[in-house]
């Protein structure tokens, strides 16, 4: 067989079927599968043995064969048909759809065996769904019940299309020759980004200035700290992608450099880039999607594509789309629409990759399908990002050497300390560059940062360039400017741009409000001025494109921009806070406005006295009767203003009351909680602890009632607080050492509780805490199933770790509390205990349906953290080698960090036995093995377990 074609098909199978599998395993996760499953699903799909199939009988191929047979294997058209096969036998499809794969293999492989290469392919899928159907009929019937009406069911139903594009006539040295040309010129296009500047208008290459963030999957593996990786790495994840971030956090960046990259690589997807805000600017829009990448092509690229070649890169999965900006549609009744776009764009297209992205804050108004798509997002800048994006900013500035570039950069990355929250952000980061080039000093809050930028873009800078431009309104430059960014803004054409006679109309018609001129004839002719004037400073006005009749159009460069004037004129002209608390409010019951609100609540606190603690006290105090989406809304916002403003206690307290009530309404509803989430996220920084101390003195009151479900709640919502906090893990941390005491204050009335409130117990050990060992065997009923067990929660609508999981994660968590160490040893005691009651294992039966809770710390790298005397590692020993069986009968291969070293010579006994089905029964191994020094009874069984002659879990 020849080398080049081996390491064609087995290259290019094995990444077709792993991409399959990821579909499968991201559509059933969704619906709450164990992971196991999963990953038993994922197994199945061999590629080595595919590919092994798939080469034989190939051998008599001459030489021309074979290498032309090697280049259709790598080609997209091949990995689609692939896609569409396995996706068709995994659903059950039909067999009409089956022959039109066929005749599609026929258009690809154009040699004489390509008929019996798909009949062994197909042979070995078919072979796939027989032992999935036999061996696990459940995960089946998951996959064509939940995967099917998703992404699988899309592959099937564009199939016909598929193949109906493959056998059109079409010109492959035609398409080759066009993508190239594309690919050069999206290289070109998108190689430099242009920083914001006041100065001049400069483009950078990417590799001198871009500095990737760190991005990071939303909604990851419970109990897991979601992995960090950066635009590279997301550039290799990007399948069905959506990538949420702050205004400014370099979203848009990203987009650029993604382009760039996909460009570069003559092997990747061809990468094309929709901008939401060009793409709807009419409502609705005029041209699908395809349409609009087309006329983009032919208008901006000036190269028109040969005629169906985006059909063929979309069905083939060889092309990339990103739609930029869909928080730009300011209208969340548009949001909304656009999202069905991009869903119904995704489903027409199933093999094509799609990137969305847009701002964190209101993308949950209208989210795309969650069975889809799966959410990044984009975090700030941490130092070491600073202090990179500094050296290179400042080594682009041409009067400045190398040596006197880096101290510069040194100087402000240390006078920025004080303002680090600003600056993780990398635009405001770009900005503060400015400002310090320009003034040596920084800004100390947001509002300061962008009326400075004002002040350099109108007062200082054309002074320090020797530039004076007459225009009769220059006093009423500022509050025009402010006019038309709120005009913009609220009017919803701040995305798509507006033309320059409609830009001078407004700015006229403001003039005339204003009485400034006497006539309208004087008021355009300084509304012309203005624009001019506007236009020619491109951090402010920029041309974002054409009108049909070629008109050009203009919006602020940076959004964020727009949002800081259209706040500054929306607190000037509602002078009461009090009045504008009352404009605001329904916005942000909508989940609108969330920038603009704060930056407006922010100008007034420091233009007027106490300004923002009225607007938020109002906020507070509304007597509109408003849904509890909408309330849960308003209060989340105001907790989120707290950070800005060092609140007085009153208005902490106020909030906090406000926030809990709100939570007790449906506690047990997860989207009621978020305000609650909010202000835990602003615990620390100016607040001090006052949230703390608001938080459980309201849980002191409902812990101590004197009504037993409002007792018993008070100390759900505590315990969940304690458990849920980020910051628990930190034992010098203040709401760590507080948390805990206030849990240690309630113990006995927990233990009161537990015998029938079993998620108590659950809450409890996640913590590290446990109450009496009686207590315990009470709940559990005198046997081991229920602590592993995942716990429903009776708030919040979660469900809670294993009793037995979280007692293994205490023991490897450092500088627990006192309190928690001694009852997490009071736990394992107990347990060894109850074990003696329990008989000759197995002890764990599994034979009902029950959730067993497979996270936990079997791959630990830490040390026990937690001293343990010989009868506590009794039970701590039992529950890991019960967790070690629970993966094994789950299909996981675990090698555990065990509490005890010398358990590995037993598992190393146990699994070598299994492998080879052979255990002499006249022969005792007992003296190879070490005596780990339990009891009898336990040595005993530990020592049969070795010897896979028992087990502590009955499958």
């Amino acid at each position: 067989m020849s080398e080049i074609l081996d390491q064609a098909v087995g290259g290019v199978i094995a990444e077709v079927v792993a991409a399959t599998g990821g579909w499968i395993f991201r559509a059933l996760s969704q619906k709450k599968l164990t992971s196991n499953t999963d990953i038993s699903i994922a197994t199945w799909f061999d590629t080595h043995q595919l590919t092994s199939i798939a080469l034989r009988n190939f051998d008599a191929l001459g030489h021309a064969e074979t290498e032309r047979l090697s280049d259709a294997i790598r080609s997209d058209s091949f990995q689609a048909i692939i896609h569409e096969l396995l996706a068709l036998r995994m659903s059950d499809g039909t067999d009409l759809d089956v022959a039109r794969l066929r005749q599609a293999m026929q258009q690809v492989i154009l040699v004489e065996h390509a008929d019996k290469l798909f009949e062994q392919i197909d042979e070995y899928i078919c072979g796939i769904v027989v032992r999935l159907d036999t061996q696990s009929p459940q995960v089946l019937e998951a996959i064509r019940r939940d995967a099917f009406l998703t992404r699988i069911g899309a592959v099937v139903s564009a199939i016909e299309r598929h193949v109906k594009v493959l056998t059109q006539e079409s010109n492959p040295l035609t398409d080759q020759e066009y993508i190239s040309r594309y690919r050069r010129l999206a290289v070109k296009r998108y190689g430099l980004i242009e920083p914001p500047d006041f100065q001049r208008r400069r483009q950078v290459s990417i590799s001198k200035l871009y500095v990737p963030p760190a991005i990071q999957v939303l909604h990851g593996e419970e109990g897991q700290e979601p992995e960090a990786f950066d635009t590279w790495k997301l550039a290799e994840k990007v399948d069905r992608t959506v990538l949420l971030g702050d205004p400014g956090g370099g979203k848009t960046t990203a987009c650029r450099v993604l382009m760039h990259h996909h460009a570069s690589i003559a092997s990747g997807p061809l990468p094309f880039l929709v901008t939401v805000r060009m793409f709807a600017a009419e409502d609705p829009p005029a041209r699908s999607v395809v349409d609009y990448i087309e006329n983009r092509l032919r208008t901006y690229y000036q190269c028109s594509p040969p005629k169906g070649l985006l059909d063929r890169l979309l069905l083939s999965g060889s092309a990339l789309i990103i739609f930029d900006g869909l928080d730009e549609l300011l209208d969340a009744r548009r949001r909304a629409e656009m999202t069905e776009i991009v869903e119904n764009f995704a489903m027409e297209y199933p093999l094509a990759r799609v990137l969305v992205t847009s701002r964190s804050v209101g993308y949950s108004e209208a989210p795309l399908d969650y069975q889809q798509f799966t959410s990044y997002k984009v975090n700030g800048f941490e130092s070491s990002q600073i202090e990179e994006y500094s050296r290179k900013w400042f080594n682009q500035e041409n009067d400045l050497t190398k040596e006197e570039a880096r101290r510069t950069a040194a100087a402000f990355v240390q006078e920025s300390e004080c303002v680090q929250d600003l600056r993780s952000n990398p635009l405001m980061l770009a900005l503060m560059c400015i400002l310090y080039r320009g003034s040596g000093s920084i800004p100390r809050n947001r509002p300061e940062i962008y009326g400075e930028c004002a002040n350099l873009l109108f007062r200082k800078w054309d002074a320090r360039r020797k530039i004076h431009v007459e225009i009769k309104a220059r006093h009423l430059v500022e509050p025009a400017l402010r006019y038309i960014a709120f005009w913009l803004f609220t009017s919803g054409q701040g995305s798509q741009g507006v033309t320059q006679r409609q830009l001078i109309a407004q700015t006229a018609a403001y003039f005339s409000q204003r009485g400034s001129y006497e006539n309208s004839f004087e008021a355009e002719e300084a509304a012309a001025q203005f624009v001019s004037f506007c236009r020619g400073r491109g951090w402010v006005f920029s041309d974002v494109g054409t009108t049909e009749r070629g008109e050009d159009l203009y919006t602020f460069t940076h959004r964020t921009f727009m949002e800081y004037f259209a706040a500054y004129h929306l607190s000037s002209i509602h002078e009461a806070p009090e009045k504008l608390a009352k404009v605001l409010a329904p916005h942000l019951a909508r989940n609108e406005w969330e920038v603009v609100a704060q930056l407006a609540i922010q100008i007034k606190h420091y233009t007027i006295d106490r300004g923002g603690e009225r607007v938020c006290v109002s906020l507070l105090n509304e007597k509109i009767r408003r849904n509890s989406k909408s309330r849960g809304n308003i209060l989340g916002f105001v907790a989120r203003c707290l950070s800005f403003m060092d609140p007085p206690p009153f208005l902490v307290r106020q909030t906090v009351n406000k926030i809990v009530g709100h939570v007790l309404e449906l506690p047990n509803d997860a989207n009621q909680s978020a305000p609650l989430g909010d202000l835990l996220a602003y615990e620390e920084g100016v607040l001090h602890g006052q949230v703390r101390n608001a938080i459980y003195d309201t849980f002191d009151r409902m812990a101590n009632s004197s009504d037993p479900e409002e007792q018993l709640l008070g100390l759900r919502l505590g315990l969940y607080l304690i458990w849920a906090d980020p910051t628990i893990g930190d034992s010098s941390h203040e709401w760590r050492k507080y948390a805990g005491s206030w849990a240690a204050n309630y113990a006995d009335t927990v233990a009161s509780f537990s015998a029938e409130h079993s998620d108590l117990v659950a809450m409890i050990p996640a913590l590290g805490m446990v109450p009496s060992t009686e207590d315990l065997l009470i709940v559990h009923e005198r046997q081991f199933l229920p602590m592993f067990e995942r716990v429903d929660l009776n708030v919040f609508g979660r469900s809670f770790n294993a009793h037995a999981w979280a007692l293994l994660m205490a023991l490897y968590s450092p500088n627990l509390h006192p309190y928690i160490r001694d009852l997490v040893h009071a736990a394992l005691v107990g347990i060894a205990r109850f074990s003696y009651r329990m008989g000759e294992p197995p002890w764990l039966d599994l034979s009902s349906s029950v959730r067993i809770e497979m996270s936990g710390p079997l791959l630990n790298n830490e040390s026990v953290q937690v001293p343990l005397d010989n009868k506590a590692q009794e039970g701590a020993v039992i529950l890991q080698i019960i967790a070690y069986e629970l993966r094994l009968i789950e299909g996981q291969k675990v090698d555990p960090r065990w509490l005890i070293a010398d358990l590995k010579f037993y598992q190393q006994r146990r699994e070598a036995i299994e492998i080879s089905r052979l255990s002499d029964e006249n022969i005792d191994h007992r003296e190879s093995l070490p005596d780990l020094g339990f009891s009898v009874s336990l040595q005993r069984y530990l020592w049969e377990w070795a010897e896979n002659k028992l087990s502590f879990v009955s499958p």
